[in-house]
């Protein structure tokens, strides 16, 4: 677990250099692990954030398919998410269908707050309401980063939605 701890913690800081060394001495060290599904997410969320996407995707689309837990495929749902939205794709649409299996699956806070600006870009207030509360209620104790950003967010939300009433 030490090996997935740290491998998180580089990812959440983005020092992929770290992160790639961890993966490979940990696929050394314990090839047959029931962390590797988590080590795999961490690699290929490393992979795509350092501009290997076409290494990294077919790993996440592969992770986010497979028999495993919960929360490691709704990561991969929204890396995935994430890729789509950059400035790379910026296909909001197909963004929103991986942010919206990933909170189906395993909600986050952070997943919520970009779904929300997802849905901020595709103009569908309603539903960038909802995820911004969500966010805000279901987890208080959450990322305050990502909290902010809710708080933040909310109030244009609901200044658009007044505007259709």
């Amino acid at each position: 677990e030490a090996y997935v701890y740290a491998a998180r913690a580089a990812t959440e800081l983005g020092k992929w250099p770290e992160l790639h060394e961890l993966y490979a001495k940990f696929g050394k060290k314990y090839p047959n692990s029931l962390q590797r599904p988590h080590m795999d997410l961490y690699e290929a969320a490393a992979l795509l954030m350092d501009g290997h996407a076409v290494e990294s995707l077919p790993m996440l689309g592969a992770i986010s398919r497979s028999d495993t837990y919960q929360d490691v495929k709704a990561d991969a749902l929204y890396y995935l998410g994430y890729h789509k939205m950059t400035k790379i794709q910026e296909d909001y649409k197909a963004a929103m269908q991986f942010y919206d299996e990933s909170i189906r699956l395993y909600p986050r806070e952070l997943s919520c707050v970009t779904a929300a600006r997802c849905a901020i870009h595709l103009r569908n207030w309603t539903r960038a309401e909802i995820l911004l509360e969500r966010a805000l209620r279901d987890f208080p104790a959450g990322k305050p980063g990502a909290l902010k950003e809710a708080s933040r967010l909310l109030p244009t939300v609901m200044k658009e939605l007044a505007k259709l009433n």
